[in-house]
């Protein structure tokens, strides 16, 4: 619950980041579109003011040597016919028709130029002067012209907004390699997690293979002594004290197989079958509905009559605590990918629901270890399944069980640890 909050912090934060980014990326923009507005139109109105000082002066060609970029240059009287020219400039009919009375810089894309156009003396309302640093022109009913080149304002221009443009992708990949370090820094931890509950269950497991050596063998020599003095009728009962302890003793013996090899010898094998071969011996109720289609796995025995064995004891244990005789529900389904396996109880159901029951040495039974569930989930996992264990709507607890389906080692092989 604490990671996915975290996980939707981080995510949120950098969502927030990148946009808000992004609208200052967008504000700067404009705020630098308008300041160069601003500044081409001061510093043409600028050049225009020297043009025509010039003009006055007589020295308009050295202006043009000077300033380069000047690419056409026309005064034009108050009928659109020209008085002075330079370079490319528009035509009578051209002034006339393009650009009467505008007092905007036009960009034409097609010379790659900027078109300045300004009325200078009368003709009404529109401008009539034109004054740069308090400097005053006064022409009657005028039409100034004035081409620039902007190639170098456009590769100025162009290499702004590239170098801006970047700052919106270098966010997004930077933000992309911290999710990445994030997902893999909680890979990592998830593996130490994994190696740390590996190393209490190999202490577990020895410590319990220990203690229960030592009661079993008093349990065999004291059962065998039984079946010497007892009648020929209760000694066949005994049959399956004989069958649960060899069990015991062979899971003893291998219990520290079991953690280093998940997987074992997996073999294929009927899930319904086996389930009803493990239940056989036991004395107690049980209900099997077989939903399924094909219930054929491809799983260790041991391993897998361990699950069970796990999942129908602590079911048991849980009806006995809350004094239930209904029977246990044994439910098997099929998906596309797993056989999947409900072992459900009527009893006390799980008493701490936020708490990983699967964490080794976690159990609410006063007899219990708290090593069952940790192994079982070792085994389907390995084999690429899952387990769920959840309270029922009216009482008790569901342990369902995905198994994955295969029919070759291979198949179910591929999470080998």
């Amino acid at each position: 619950m604490k990671k996915n909050i975290l996980k939707g912090l981080l995510l949120g934060f950098s969502i927030t980041v990148y946009f808000s980014f992004n609208i200052i990326f967008f504000l700067l923009i404009t705020g630098h579109i308008k300041k160069e507005k601003i500044y081409i139109n001061y510093n043409i109105e600028k050049l225009a003011f020297r043009i025509l000082e010039a003009n006055r002066e007589g020295v308009l060609e050295d202006i043009f040597d000077y300033y380069r970029e000047i690419k056409g240059f026309a005064i034009y009287d108050s009928r659109f016919e020209i008085e002075l020219g330079y370079g490319d400039y528009f035509t009578e009919e051209e002034i006339y028709d393009f650009f009467l009375g505008n007092v905007e810089i036009i960009f034409d894309k097609k010379s790659n130029s900027f078109i300045f156009l300004r009325q200078i003396g009368g003709m009404g309302n529109i401008r009539s002067v034109t004054g740069i640093n308090g400097n005053i022109l006064r022409y009657s009913d005028k039409i100034l012209f004035l081409k620039i080149d902007a190639y170098n304002y456009q590769k100025n221009r162009i290499l702004y907004f590239m170098m801006l443009s970047l700052f919106p992708i270098i966010l997004l990949l930077l933000i992309i390699v911290l999710a990445l370090l994030y997902r893999k820094n909680e890979s990592y931890k998830i593996k130490i997690e994994e190696h740390q509950t590996l190393a209490k269950l190999g202490e577990a497991s020895r410590t319990l293979a220990h203690e229960i050596k030592n009661p079993l063998g008093a349990i065999n020599i004291q059962l065998g002594y039984l079946k010497k003095i007892a009648p020929e009728n209760i000694v066949k009962e005994f049959g399956v004290f004989e069958y649960e302890l060899d069990r015991i003793k062979s899971i003893t013996d291998r219990i520290g197989d079991f953690l280093r090899d998940p997987l074992g010898f997996p073999q294929e094998f009927n899930v319904i079958n086996y389930i009803n071969e493990i239940i056989k011996n036991k004395k107690y109720r049980f209900i099997i509905e077989d939903n399924t289609i094909d219930a054929d796995i491809f799983f260790d025995k041991r391993r897998f009559e361990s699950i069970i064995e796990n999942a129908l004891n602590n079911a048991m244990e849980s009806q006995d605590e809350a004094e239930n005789i209904d029977p246990i529900k044994i439910i098997a389904d099929n998906s596309k990918d797993f056989v999947i396996i409900s072992i459900v109880d009527k009893g006390i159901g799980l008493r701490d629901k936020g708490k990983d029951i699967f964490q080794p040495y976690y159990t609410t039974k006063t007899k219990g270890s708290g090593i069952g569930l940790s192994i079982v989930k070792r085994f389907i996992e390995a084999n690429g399944g899952k387990i769920e264990i959840y309270n029922n709507d009216d009482r008790g607890a569901t342990a369902k069980l995905y198994i994955k389906k295969g029919k070759t080692k291979d198949e179910n092989t591929d999470c080998r640890r």
